[in-house]
């Protein structure tokens, strides 16, 4: 019979010996003296920073903005928090800047869902602002800075239609010009779209020249919108179309990106992470972004023709996925959230023999909701009003 040496078995001991890390700390009685209680404090704490100015590399939502110097003073409740000057915020694009009188703040101070670390090994400053809390621009935009009026030119396009007829011994002719005509002198735009017709039957001759219309039209960039002078129709979106000889100024939808025009819902929802959104119509991906941590808003959706609910997923940095259902139907005049459509119009109506009088009409359009699309109009003329 074999038999087992007990004096080993304390060598494998260790083994199985749990292993626990301690937070250490520095004991503020093992010096003498009184006046450093707010120095160990700080080194008892490794994320405290000491009150200062100090030159850091700035990072917004994982971007490299740049080098600053950056001020850290102390708030209402004692803790050290980075002031940034509102300058700062509203050139990184963040809307609750414009609506500080402070001089400057800390991201979670003022901007909801806003937060803040600091790397003082690296001088590194780290902020995170929710996509909600940014200006959005649309991914086709282009800003008016950037738009040009072309070049002066006078032009003409024109259409020429000749017929000739000749039949038992008669001849008769037949002709029709059609012209499409204008110059263009800086923003200004002058045009006019007129006829001339010609007939001549055995003996008989006819000619006859029509002016059908006669306009000169401006850009204005700041109202988006377009202003015309002279013969023109008024839009008819709410209102009758008639013909009109006046003044017209209205929202030209040209100067807008094309995500924003036509209809497609706001969708808001929250990232718990940097998270990577998608968004799916009848299984086709219409729309991928990726959003940080916090509220977001996508609100430059292009316009589809299929009718449709939308399904949002989001996938987060941790690969947590989640996803729910956007409601999507449109119709006829329906408006994006927050976008405004109007009209103004002053003149006298043409070609309506029997009611020619002077008028005014006035329309106004707004999305308020993705549910909802608020409109109005008003149509005063000589002893008669509609709306």
């Amino acid at each position: 019979m074999s038999e087992t040496n007990p004096r080993w078995w304390w060598l494998f001991l260790p083994a199985a010996m749990p292993v626990f890390a301690s937070n250490y700390t520095f004991d503020e009685t093992l010096l003498l003296g009184s006046g450093y209680e707010k120095s160990l404090a700080m080194l008892n704490d490794p994320d405290a920073v000491v009150a200062g100015r100090y030159s850091v590399d700035i990072w917004l939502n994982g971007r490299y903005v740049g080098r600053d110097d950056v001020l850290f003073r102390q708030n209402t409740a004692g803790r050290t928090e980075p002031c940034l000057p509102a300058k700062f915020w509203d050139e990184q694009g963040v809307t609750a800047a414009s609506e500080q009188a402070q001089d400057c703040f800390a991201p979670e101070a003022r901007i909801s869902g806003g937060r803040w670390d600091f790397d003082q090994s690296l001088l590194r400053l780290n902020l995170s602002v929710p996509q909600a809390a940014l200006k959005r621009t649309p991914m086709d935009y282009v800003p008016p800075s950037q738009w040009q009026s072309g070049e002066s030119v006078l032009f003409s396009n024109y259409n020429l239609h000749a017929y000739h007829n000749k039949n038992n011994g008669q001849q008769s002719d037949y002709g029709w010009l059609g012209l499409s005509s204008g110059f263009n002198m800086g923003s200004w735009q002058f045009r006019q779209q007129s006829s001339a017709n010609w007939r001549r039957d055995g003996d008989r001759e006819s000619q006859r020249w029509d002016a059908l219309q006669t306009w000169l039209q401006h850009p204005v960039a700041s109202l988006e919108s377009l202003l015309t002078v002279g013969e023109s129709y008024t839009s008819g979106n709410l209102l009758g179309s008639m013909a009109f000889t006046g003044v017209k100024l209205e929202t030209d939808q040209r100067m807008w990106p094309q995500s924003r025009r036509g209809y497609a819902p706001e969708i808001r929802g929250t990232a718990s992470t940097p998270s990577r959104v998608v968004v799916k119509q009848n299984g086709r991906t219409l729309y991928e972004t990726s959003v940080p941590q916090g509220p977001f808003v996508l609100d430059d959706l292009p316009n589809t023709a299929w009718d449709g609910d939308l399904q949002v997923e989001i996938t987060g940095a941790d690969n947590k996925k989640s996803s729910y259902t956007v409601p999507y139907a449109s119709v006829p005049l329906s408006l994006r959230p927050g976008v405004w459509r109007y009209g103004l119009v002053a003149g006298k109506t043409r070609d309506y023999s029997a009611a020619d009088g002077l008028f005014t009409d006035f329309t106004l359009e707004r999305g308020m909701t993705n549910l909802l699309t608020a409109n109005g109009a008003l149509r005063i003329g000589d002893d008669y009003q509609h709306s």
